[in-house]
């Protein structure tokens, strides 16, 4: 199994502390309240299916109910960090790695499923909807709603050397978050990504 490079695990990480640093920018609780905060949950291994079916390569995570097309040509890699958090990579036939085995070039594309038992980042998320940055925009997966946050370096060199990132967040119910977390690098990464949102089905 490949090492997790750094930049992609920040990316994933990004749903974790983020959210609760906005939350505590917002308005501290008073101090007669106490937030008990439960860990997040990631599906994990045993919840995805990868397959091939009618020369597509599928990916089912059956406890999630959701199913994707991997893009043409793409690869599958099942990756975990030490913190047990668990995600499926999709990588493109030119993606290029660095020493520190972190994404340099191609595209990639990492899927995980995050069950926030106190609904603090999906409640966070509904409410960035209705006001949205310049660098966010609502994308729909079927009936679903979510938010697609563009993560793009202000010059050039930072562009070739970081790429851009997209964040697409799915709240699927109060609890349960669909995070699509994107690395693109060298090229035009939109077809293939539109191709695989354009696949998800969820129950």
């Amino acid at each position: 199994m490949r090492k997790v490079g750094k930049l992609e695990l920040a990316v994933l990480l990004l749903l974790l502390g983020g959210g609760a640093f906005l939350y505590w920018a917002m308005g501290l609780p008073d101090k007669k309240e106490t937030f008990n905060l439960e860990p997040t949950r990631w599906s994990q291994a045993e919840d995805y299916e990868i397959r091939e079916e009618n020369g597509r390569i599928v990916v089912q995570n059956h406890r999630a109910g959701f199913v994707f097309a991997v893009p043409e040509g793409w690869g599958t890699e099942k990756q975990n960090s030490t913190y047990d958090e668990f995600w499926i990579a999709l990588r493109s036939p030119d993606a290029k790695y660095d020493q520190n085995s972190t994404l340099r070039g191609g595209c990639g594309i990492d899927v995980a499923f995050i069950d926030h038992p106190d609904t603090l980042n999906v409640d966070m998320i509904r409410g960035r909807m209705k006001d949205l940055f310049d660098h966010q925009k609502i994308v729909k997966l079927n009936s679903y709603n979510g938010i697609q946050t563009t993560d793009r370096p202000d010059t050039e060199e930072q562009r070739i050397k970081y790429g851009t990132n997209i964040i697409i967040e799915v709240p699927l119910n109060n609890e349960d978050i669909l995070s699509i977390g994107t690395l693109f690098y060298q090229g035009d990464c939109s077809t293939p990504l539109q191709e695989f949102l354009s696949s998800f089905q969820i129950d």
